[in-house]
This record gives structure tokens, sequence and C-alpha cells, in this order.
């Protein structure tokens, strides 16, 4: 796909804003806004209106609303997709096998002034961009507008004990999290070097890249 545009930063529950060019608005709801707790099923409400001057162009020219996700700030392909997406009636719109999957909804036909709901899910595993589009494609495509949003996603504090530095500071990072100060405490043999305990703890929902105190264990 072309022309995909930069993805718009959205406040609590803010709507992004109105494509200003093109035939299409688009319109996204993020619920809950950001910033998502960790792992916490996301659901974007997208409302396409054809402003005209004319219908959607039908096949070969397939117009179709487009959804893909990135990882915020980066041009990596994010480790999460969306969970579904459905149109009108619950009606399911199509994902692709491409390297940064992304899913399309038909629109071809679809008349001037018409107005449609479109449901996307999302579980919240990293901070991501969605990018959301109108677009007229045959070998490329034109897009008619967007309602691009940001994800962002909190820290989800994971169970540290029994890890070794390195591996508490990747766990860590997984779940959106830094490591924060390190202590020492005489302990066994066997635990010297581990994670004694940890503050916060386990299971607790934090800031994006908030930092987690460990003890580790020592002679």
């Amino acid at each position: 796909m072309v022309g995909k545009a930069a993805a718009i930063a959205v406040f609590a529950l803010a709507i992004s804003p109105v494509a200003a060019s093109g035939a299409a608005i688009v319109n996204t709801v993020q619920s809950p806004p950001s910033p998502v707790p960790f792992g916490q099923e996301v659901t974007f409400t997208i409302t396409v209106t054809n402003a005209g001057p004319q219908a959607f162009p039908p096949s070969p020219e397939r117009t179709v609303l487009d959804l893909f996700v990135l990882r915020s700030a980066s041009d990596r392909a994010a480790p999460n997709t969306y969970t579904s997406v459905t149109g009108p009636g619950g009606q399911p719109c199509v994902a692709t096998a491409a390297k940064v999957p992304f899913v399309d909804c038909d629109l071809s036909g679809f008349p001037v002034g018409a107005t449609a709901t479109y449901t996307a899910v999302l579980n919240a595993q990293v901070s991501v961009d969605n990018f959301i589009s109108v677009e007229a494609c045959s070998q490329d495509c034109t897009q008619l507008g967007k309602g691009d949003v940001s994800t962002i996603v909190g820290c989800g504090v994971p169970a540290l004990a029994g890890q070794l530095a390195a591996d508490a500071r990747r766990s860590l990072a997984a779940q959106n999290c830094g490591l924060g100060r390190i202590s020492r405490k005489s302990a066994p043999k066997r635990k010297r070097g581990r994670v004694l305990s940890q503050r916060p703890a386990a299971g607790a929902q934090l800031p994006p890249g908030a930092k987690v105190a460990v003890v580790l264990g020592s002679r």
C-alpha cells in the first residue's frame, strides 16, 4: 500500500481530526483512551462518511477502509495486529498475510452522504500507531481520508523473582517497563545474582516506561 500518513496522537477520549482532503470523512474514537493498561483489549470505533461529490469507485478501482499498525515512533512492525475488524451488521473485514498485516473493509460503491460504523479490537502489548484511511486503489492507491490514532500502552509489571538481572531487564522491557534501582542483600549461593524482591509488586499497572526496583541476592 502507498500513501500512508503519519500517526496523529490522540488525547483522552478525543476524536481524531477529520480528514481535510479527499472525499471521505473518517472519525476514530479509542476506548479506553491512552495510556492503555498493558494487555487491555482496546476498541476503536471508526465512522466513515462519503462527503462526495460521487459514490466511492467500484471495482476494478476498489475503495477500502484500510487499517494497519506499526510500533509507535518506529518503522518496525508491531508484534500484534487487530484481533478483529467488523463493519455494519458485524460483517468481518479481510486481513492480509502481508509482512506488515493490514485489514481491508470494502467500501466500493458507497453512496454520497452515506455513513457507516466499523469496530476494530486490538490487544495492547506495545505502544502502536494505528493507520486508518479510506483509499481508492487500482495499481496504486489514492487516500480519500484518514482517521489515524496512537495507542500508548502502560507498564504492566511482571513477576521477576528468581531472574538474573539481565533477564529481569528483558522481562520489564517486554511489558513497557524499565529496570530501576538495584539493591543487594545477602542470600544463599543458589540465589546470588537473582531477584529476591521487587517494588512495585507483579501485576501493578504503571505509566509507560515506569521503573521497577529490585533486590538481588549477594554474598
